[in-house]
């Protein structure tokens, strides 16, 4: 025998209106987007490691290493980790 109380399909039984959903909508695009931009700012700045490496070769391919050190040094003063070895 059929159930005698009809299952609801399709849609739920909430249904929000146009505005609330638009809203929705904005509040998750403004989301990603922060998120977004968080994580474009941490790539775009370089690490420690990618630095010193940096240094490190451009200090081999030097004419003058010792000049080319003291200068970076000059230059570098205001980070707080030590990249130029």
């Amino acid at each position: 025998m059929a159930d005698p109380v009809k299952k609801r399909r399709g849609r739920p039984a909430v249904h929000l209106d146009q505005a609330d959903r638009q809203a929705a909508y904005r509040e998750r695009q403004a989301n990603a987007q922060a998120l977004g931009e968080v994580a474009r700012q941490a790539l775009d700045r370089p690490t420690p490691a990618f630095l010193k490496r940096l240094i490190a070769r451009a200090l081999d391919q030097a004419d003058d290493p010792e000049a080319l050190r003291a200068d970076l040094a000059d230059h570098l003063k205001g980070l707080t980790t030590k990249l130029v070895p």
